[in-house]
């Protein structure tokens, strides 16, 4: 799951206290891209994931599905695809869930509940990722909800250092209220800024400097439930995207 080699106390609390994924991407002259999926906190790598955990999905500037090419070095690994038209891809990195119990006693465990004796919570985690690549020449607006049961969209598609960028928030589809996001720049590994969304799903936040930023949001969910398994579902997501000169 994280982690190499293994399935440490110490991967599962860095998960529940806030460890996520990302993408990443590097581009190659032949007009391919590479996206890496990476795992951590604040935009800096901490372990790394099995790879046969992870669903990808890539839509092309019309929002058709291509399919990538996953490929890895070491432990990190790579979605590889070649950008045929100019526009905007968007691609998503899913982890399957995972359930984690937290004993009183003995930390953190894999597994539902009723394996366990003691235990004060249990959690189903399921974690997202996306990115948005803008590719040669664009224009309009940025793509809208594609893919993912929390899903965070921007209302515009330029991140402009010095500006707000104003987010929606979408749960099943819906908007959701209420709901903390966070800015994370790459450049500084911190949170730079966090609101809570409105009762349209909306939150706008401030991107204080150029580079690549990572936006997140956690949702609980406590209906997704299931008795002596886990007590609520957590779903992460991020988005990634990089500053566009003024």
């Amino acid at each position: 799951m994280y982690d190499v080699p293994g399935q440490g106390q110490d991967s599962l609390l860095r998960m529940v206290n806030g460890h996520e994924i990302w993408l990443e991407v590097a581009q190659r002259a032949d007009r391919g891209l590479d996206i890496e999926i990476l795992y951590g906190d604040c935009m800096r790598t901490d372990g790394s994931i099995d790879m046969s955990r992870i669903v990808s999905r890539v839509f092309d500037p019309d929002g058709l599905e291509i399919i990538p090419e996953m490929k890895s070095v070491d432990t990190r690994h790579f979605l590889e695809l070649k950008a045929v038209k100019d526009g905007y891809y968007t691609s998503f990195a899913d982890l399957n869930p995972v359930l984690i119990s937290i004993s009183q006693t003995a930390g953190c465990k894999l597994g539902p509940r009723r394996c366990y004796d003691d235990i004060v919570y249990a959690g189903a985690f399921r974690q997202m990722a996306k990115i948005i690549i803008p590719f040669g020449n664009t224009g309009g607006a940025p793509p809208g909800h594609l893919h993912g049961i929390l899903d965070i969209i921007p209302r515009s598609a330029h991140l402009v250092a010095g500006r707000e960028i104003a987010l929606s928030l979408v749960y099943e589809g819906n908007p959701v209220s209420g709901v903390c996001v966070e800015a994370v720049s790459k450049e500084q590994g911190r949170i730079a800024a966090r609101g809570k969304t409105g009762a349209d799903g909306i939150v706008c936040l401030p991107v204080y400097g150029p580079g690549t930023w990572m936006f997140l949001a956690r949702h609980r969910d406590r209906a997704k439930s299931m008795a002596d398994e886990f007590d609520e579902t957590v779903f992460v997501t991020t988005l990634v995207m990089g500053t566009a000169p003024v």
